[in-house]
């Protein structure tokens, strides 16, 4: 088989081989087109987004290796479909987690005279101890919380 060509859109390319016995030719995708769980450009996105960075260092990225990057406007529609995935995954963990630990707290009887659990929550979602010229501490308080 040999390659007949390719097309190249942004940040996916597809590549056209044609077999020499039977001329019969075969698409092959460097992004699986059925593949729903997270395509290319999304995994791009992310990376930039779990590096703090931005569209422009992606851009810069892709420049010094010679390849096509995806648009400002582009970027932005999927750093917004990003952010509603990463939210609905962080809140059903967070559904999980109250669902476990409000077990927890009932199987110990950790409970008021309301049969609501005592648990402990930490809802800013940063690390236990951070430092920025004020000392910041996220001490874990324990709270009350009624379904």
């Amino acid at each position: 088989m040999y390659l007949v060509s390719e097309s190249r859109k942004k940040l996916e390319s597809t590549f056209r081989l044609k077999y020499k016995m039977c001329n019969v030719t075969h698409d092959i995708y460097s992004d699986n087109p059925t593949n729903h769980e997270i395509n290319v450009k999304e995994a791009a996105v992310l990376r930039c987004i779990s590096t703090e960075n931005n569209f422009f260092h992606l851009a810069d990225t892709y420049a010094a290796l010679n390849l096509p990057s995806l648009s400002n406007h582009k970027y932005f529609s999927v750093s917004t479909h990003i952010a509603e995935v990463i939210r609905n995954t962080a809140w059903e963990c967070m559904k999980k987690a109250d669902q476990e630990e409000t077990r927890l707290a009932k199987d110990v009887k950790d409970v008021d005279h309301q049969e609501a659990p005592f648990i402990t929550v930490i809802a800013d979602g940063v690390w236990c101890r951070r430092s920025y010229k004020d000392n910041y501490n996220t001490s874990l308080r324990s709270c009350k919380y009624f379904n």
